[in-house]
């Protein structure tokens, strides 16, 4: 008796004195030529086309990523959150604990926020002095030559800087729109004032 295993090819059944095998589809399965074996095409939209040059991608993938909402369980009480804020809570958890590295990176957070917090707000402070010296020029200007032109919104006489404190104050309207409704509300407190009795 032979236990060897054959290495003689199986022999391929036939379909209609056809040879059946690799690369030898049966004849009633085969594609017709000319036509195409997918006719109805890829699906538009599925081809995964390059961003444009004033596209970026990557960037509104990280936002969304950082702000998908997800569940949090603090003291037992779940709680929905940002992925970014929970992440943060992670990291200030562990700073508390005495992960030095963790503390390192809270510090560098923090600081970063702030200082860039100090930055607009040195750059507002600034433009507000600017704003408001140029506009009391111009107005003085105006009045010298006797020139009756509209006010500026915001006017300077509504903005109050404080430079010991580094802060601004606005009493009056920021804006056009603003200035229109409080012109209007202003108007209808002298309509209803109670007209004074003709002696």
């Amino acid at each position: 008796m032979n236990d060897k295993c054959s290495t003689e090819p199986a022999i391929e059944p036939k379909r209609g004195g056809y040879d059946v095998g690799y690369g030898r589809a049966p004849k009633d399965n085969r594609f017709v030529k000319g036509q195409s074996g997918n006719p109805g095409g890829k699906p538009k939209g599925t081809r995964n086309k390059l961003p444009a040059l004033h596209e970026r991608r990557l960037k509104d993938l990280i936002m969304e990523e950082a702000y998908r909402q997800i569940v949090i369980h603090e003291n037992g009480t779940p709680m929905t959150v940002s992925m970014v804020q929970a992440t943060l809570r992670a990291v200030a958890v562990a700073a508390v604990k005495g992960k030095f590295h963790a503390q390192t990176l809270l510090l560098r957070l923090v600081s970063a926020v702030e200082d860039q917090n100090q930055e607009l707000h040195e750059e507002f402070l600034d433009s507000m002095i600017d704003y408001k010296t140029q506009w009391e020029k111009e107005l003085a200007r105006r009045k010298a030559n006797g020139l009756e032109l509209p006010d500026p919104v915001p006017h300077p006489d509504d903005i109050q800087i404080d430079m010991q404190e580094g802060t601004v104050r606005m009493l009056g309207a920021w804006t056009k729109e603003e200035k229109a409704v409080l012109d209007e509300w202003q108007a209808e407190q002298e309509r209803s004032k109670p007209k004074e009795a003709i002696s």
